[in-house]
């Protein structure tokens, strides 16, 4: 028997009137909203925790036990909220930079084999300081496969991570046609149509 897909999580908070009240009635809050400094604005971010926990469960439990999670660092970059889904809930980090992945690896603590890299355009160095580092990295395309496995076999002592390709479904143009990644023109991932390279590419090594 399937398990039926819950509903998505809508209990949020929807009123932040009372904690700004708050905020400036507190004594020692007051340094956040000075009247005489003429020099910044007084910025917030407000994030529902419950309702953050309620949609990383609805994932998990949507896809199952057999899938690994990975929320894109891009996404929300704020050290606690990433520490807080990884300790939790169990996901990876994902980064498509190498300025994201020190931040995961340095300042969020998460597991170098739970932060997934699969930057577009990775350099040399980069794809080095993965493989040395067992960052699980996702090739984008086979230049950088080609670069990684000279790599690899001119350090045969090396020992890996975890290394797969970005696959590009060509599941078409969404309704935003500027921001769709799946179509045969997209500078993102391997297209599904080199099947047979991407086999034997997996086969051979």
């Amino acid at each position: 028997m399937v398990a039926e897909t819950p509903k998505r999580p809508v209990n949020a908070v929807t009123d932040v009137s009372p904690l700004f009240k708050y905020l400036l009635k507190a004594p020692e809050h007051v340094g956040l909203f000075h009247p005489k400094d003429i020099h910044s604005t007084p910025v917030a971010q407000f994030y529902d925790l419950d309702l953050y926990d309620e949609h990383l469960n609805h994932c998990k439990t949507a896809f199952g036990p057999n899938f690994q999670h990975y929320i894109a660092i891009k996404s929300n970059s704020l050290t606690r909220m990433l520490e807080h889904a990884h300790r939790k809930h169990d996901f990876g980090i994902e980064c498509a930079s190498m300025g994201e992945v020190l931040h995961a690896l340095n300042h969020c603590k998460i597991p170098a084999d739970r932060i997934l890299f699969d930057s577009p355009c990775k350099t040399l160095p980069e794809l080095e300081f993965a493989v040395r580092n067992k960052i699980h990295m996702n090739l984008d395309n086979f230049d950088e496969f080609e670069q990684c496995k000279r790599f690899i076999e001119a350090n045969p002592d090396i020992e890996l991570g975890e290394i797969g390709f970005r696959l590009n479904p060509l599941v078409g143009a969404g309704a935003i046609a500027a921001l769709s990644v799946s179509t045969s023109e997209s500078k993102f991932a391997v297209p599904i149509s080199e099947k047979e390279k991407l086999l034997k590419c997996y086969a051979e090594n």
